[in-house]
This record gives structure tokens, C-alpha cells and sequence, in this order.
């Protein structure tokens, strides 16, 4: 919640490119997405956070478990190639793929 309140008071900086304090100081945030894509880190921690976090707890070695695991990475994956948020495509292909490699077989 914190990161989500500091990327929202310094949203307008980061997507102007005009910095100032705030932006800079949350720089570790969105630097490496492009400017539209600012919260970017905050749909992967939020990735995050569902597969580690909630799903580990989750009705653990059921069949369910396993399916919204499946789901939400399958969905994060989709909308990742989809938007491409990354300023370096290399780094959109590299992100694309380890995504792709999460994918329970």
C-alpha cells in the first residue's frame, strides 16, 4: 500500500518526465517500465503476493490450488505480452519468458 500511495502522489512527474524529489526517490519503482507503465511493480507484487503469499495457504495440494495458480499466471502472462511495459524490449522478451517459464506443465 505504500508503494501504490507513493507512485500515485508522484504519477503526474514520472508520466510529464519532469522530476522532482518524490519521483526520484521512487525511481527504484518505475525506471525500468515505461512512463504509462509507472505501476507496473505494483501488478507483480501483487503477482506476487497471490502465488506465494495467498495460494501457498489456499486449500494446499488440492486440484484448486493448482488451478488458480494456472489462472492467475496464465492471465499475468497474457497481459504482459499484451502491454509490454518494459522500456528495453529486450527486457519485455526476457520478462515474457521467464513468465511463460512459471507456467505449471
Amino acid at each position: 500500500m505504500l508503494n501504490a500511495t507513493l507512485l500515485f502522489c508522484a504519477r503526474k512527474a514520472i508520466v510529464s518526465g519532469k522530476a522532482t524529489p518524490l519521483s526520484r526517490a521512487t525511481a527504484f519503482l518505475h525506471r525500468e517500465y515505461e512512463p504509462q507503465f509507472f505501476w507496473w511493480e505494483l501488478v507483480d507484487m501483487s503477482r506476487r503476493f497471490l502465488l506465494v503469499g495467498l495460494f501457498v495457504v489456499l486449500e494446499p495440494g488440492t486440484i484448486t490450488q493448482i488451478t488458480l495458480g494456472t489462472i492467475v499466471s496464465a492471465v499475468y502472462l497474457l497481459i504482459q505480452m499484451q502491454a509490454a511495459p518494459y522500456k528495453n524490449t529486450t527486457d519485455d522478451y526476457l520478462a515474457t519468458a521467464g513468465s511463460f517459464a512459471l507456467m505449471p506443465r
